[in-house]
């Protein structure tokens, strides 16, 4: 089967990246074919210019030219290599459907259906209406524990979600928020790099020179508070700190390939950022998410209690001065596997 993703945008994202990957892998796995629809939002020239004139020394940033896109080339040349893409475009029709013999979209993952991030008729495949088409949402996420839609928007997405033939939802929350609202009753499912284990990564790593253990704080909204507490900790735990943020992402530092490779080596990590979290529990490594509310708490709140790892999360308004129990990685793992068998099952299913 022929099967379109509808995702977020391919940006300088290492998340938004990866569940991307992930869930093109996963369905190959099973036996169908993959294409990510390649949409991307408005990037203005004058931002751009602007962008260059204040990082001037930036030279791996993306031409403008170049669909527009905030990322640099490191980030973006691994999902070039790596996603199957249609052909790039700032608006999604139903000519997608046509020119790629599409048999079935696939929403998600990511927060795809929170309002502040996307367009609400994309997202939920208005643009799919008379197609004889199956219509299904993976792991899907509002990002929030509150309803933002507007009445008349919601009585939309209840329109359109009557459509799909199978529904999913990344967090617990978004069960209630979708039952409450949209009148259907989602399954609960994994995150897309969780349904890929952990030595599937492997062939992304390359050689890093680590003489020294290390503490790996990946930090996407980085401020002196945060970078203190980091280097209290790592002195703590006798660790060298690598502080990386989602600044590097954008601006030609680091590519997707030395993040993974420096989370998986590390010894602690510390971080803000969610597929921060999902791979430090992939990866068993020992970690602290700082809770992150402008993002989406909701997201953490969901794997960590599923999980039984809420203790790992900590206020980043109120850092503590005390390390975490340790973690009791053949549960975490049991729960991880059984989820990951629950949703593959919901995924072949719903493509049948």
């Amino acid at each position: 089967m022929k099967v379109g993703i509808f995702t977020s945008s391919i940006a300088g994202n290492y998340g938004g990246i990866l569940q991307n990957y992930a869930l093109q892998q996963v369905l190959r796995s099973l036996g169908h074919e993959p294409i990510t629809i390649d949409h991307y939002k408005p990037y203005s020239q004058l931002r751009w210019i602007a962008g260059r004139i204040v990082h001037p020394s930036v030279k791996q940033l993306v031409p403008f030219p170049f669909y527009g896109r905030i990322g640099s080339k490191k980030v973006l040349d691994f999902a070039f290599r790596n996603i199957n893409r249609t052909k790039a475009t700032r608006e999604v029709t139903a000519s997608i459907i046509d020119k790629y013999k599409l048999d079935a979209i696939v929403v998600g993952s990511d927060q795809v259906w929170r309002k502040a991030y996307g367009n609400i008729n994309t997202a939920f495949l208005l643009f799919t209406e008379g197609y004889e088409i199956k219509r299904v949402a993976y792991a899907a996420s509002l990002g929030t524990e509150q309803w933002e839609y507007s009445d008349d928007e919601t009585e939309l997405c209840r329109n359109m979600v009557s459509r799909f033939n199978a529904v999913s939802v990344r967090e617990k929350s978004d069960v209630d928020l979708c039952q409450e609202h949209l009148g259907v009753s989602p399954e609960f499912v994994l995150d897309p790099t969780l349904l890929l284990e952990s030595n599937h990564y492997n062939r992304f790593f390359v050689n890093e020179n680590s003489q020294k253990k290390y503490l790996f704080a990946y930090i996407l909204d980085i401020n002196q508070r945060k970078c203190e507490y980091v280097t209290h900790l790592a002195k703590r735990l006798n660790l060298r700190p690598i502080i990386m943020s989602a600044e590097n992402n954008t601006r030609g530092g680091d590519s997707i390939e030395r993040w993974l490779t420096l989370l998986h080596g590390a010894d602690f990590v510390v971080t803000d950022s969610y597929h921060g979290t999902l791979f430090s529990i992939n990866f068993n490594k020992d970690f602290i998410t700082m809770n992150n509310n402008r993002r989406g708490r909701s997201r953490f709140k969901s794997i960590l209690g599923e999980t039984r790892l809420l203790s790992r999360m900590i206020d980043s308004e109120d850092l503590p001065d005390t390390t975490t129990p340790d973690i009791a990685w053949d549960d975490v793992n049991n729960i991880i596997e059984r989820e990951r068998i629950k949703s593959l099952n919901f995924l072949k299913s719903s493509l049948l």
